[in-house]
């Protein structure tokens, strides 16, 4: 198998030692079911779904994950082993949306740290990389971004003006690996080579 895909809404949590944690949302029960726990040597880097994916967690290795739909990013999203700190490191990440790539509202909170850390290489095919309610409360602290966001139309983050600071400031830095080496099967920014990537996802032995 090239990778896993699923059908359903997806809460995808990476782990440490490359394996991923993976809760689907069952519409006729109403609920999340529990977490399925996927090694690497099972998912080879990449998943997909056709549904919106939750995620969060530290990325172990290369990985990929696609949504036809969109990517809400609900906590911190790390390299296990900062290239910036041992440039020995292999771990790299895509996230690739057909819809829009979400920062969660209350992503910056779940860690107990205003700022938000964010390592990868994130694709917004439908519109935009942008923070869900960016104009509501006050100042949530800096969008910590290691690697590069291609987006259609440039989302919003925050606001900054005369009455304060809402949503989140810009901390970013471009992953200078990226210009020799990409995820397992990362699209060019082209649509087509999205289909073309999804082609090569084929579903697995247990039919997620």
């Amino acid at each position: 198998s090239d990778g896993l895909t699923f059908n359903r809404l997806s809460y995808m949590i990476m782990q440490s030692d490359g394996s991923i944690e993976v809760s689907e949302y069952d519409s006729g029960s109403g609920s999340w079911l529990p977490f399925v726990n996927y090694p690497k040597e099972t998912h080879n880097g990449i998943l997909s779904s056709s549904e919106k994916i939750f995620l969060e967690g530290t990325v172990s290795g290369q990985i990929t994950i696609h949504s036809e739909d969109e990517v809400e990013l609900y906590d911190d999203i790390a390299y296990n082993v900062d290239p910036r700190v041992d440039d020995t490191s292999t771990d790299l990440l895509g996230v690739v949306s057909e819809g829009d790539i979400i920062i969660d509202r209350n992503a910056h909170a779940r860690t107990g740290s205003k700022d938000l850390k964010l390592h990868g290489s994130f694709m917004a095919l439908g519109s935009s990389f942008r923070v869900e309610n960016y104009v509501s409360g006050s100042h949530r602290g800096n969008i910590d971004l290691l690697g590069g966001i291609i987006q259609e139309t440039r989302g919003p983050v925050g606001t900054f003006g005369r009455y304060g600071v809402t949503g989140y400031t810009k901390k970013y830095e471009y992953d200078e690996r990226l210009g020799n080496s990409i995820p397992p099967h990362f699209p060019r920014e082209s649509v087509f080579t999205v289909v073309s990537w999804k082609e090569r996802v084929v579903t697995n032995d247990s039919g997620y």
